[in-house]
């Protein structure tokens, strides 16, 4: 006599689904907040780069012109935001850029007519609280150049 060997109870697919969407879940918990750490740290280094180099830009503009701070024509004039970044971004007449051919942009600020606007100011006492509304400041009394999109950054 023939026996028919036993049927195998195959498990549901839904059942195997669900157990791969629960470890790519569990994957992704772990991942993402790594990932998104590295994003915040990589724009944290690009936004102290472009201090470092507008500074030393800052830097360079007054030893070429007697002192003088981008936007100034006479020793401590105010600054406004246009004439500041109008000296440091206007082509030689040789139509060659000295400094920057555009205004570099804070990586923090996601609004694209925001991302270079500078808000400037010409008092010694004055700092940024980073509620300007803009990517940096600017102050003409002292020459300090910082970024001020959150209060946070007004630090660096």
């Amino acid at each position: 006599m023939e026996t028919n060997p036993p049927k195998l109870n195959p498990k549901p697919i839904w059942l195997e689904t669900a157990i791969c969407v629960a470890i790519l879940l569990g994957l992704s918990i772990v991942a993402v907040p790594q990932f998104s750490r590295a994003a915040s740290r990589e724009r944290l280094e690009e936004l102290s780069d472009t201090l470092y180099l507008v500074r030393c830009t800052i830097d360079l503009y007054r030893a070429e012109h007697d002192g003088l701070l981008p936007g100034q024509r006479n020793p401590g004039q105010a600054v406004t935001h246009l004439d500041f970044v109008r000296d440091l971004t206007q082509p030689e007449t040789d139509g060659h850029f000295h400094y920057f051919q555009r205004f570099p942009e804070n990586p923090f600020i996601r609004c694209d007519d925001r991302r270079s606007t500078v808000t400037c100011v010409n008092d010694t006492n004055a700092h940024p609280d980073g509620t300007e509304g803009t990517a940096w400041w600017f102050n003409a009394a002292t020459g300090e150049f910082r970024a001020c999109d959150n209060r946070f950054h007004t630090a660096y």
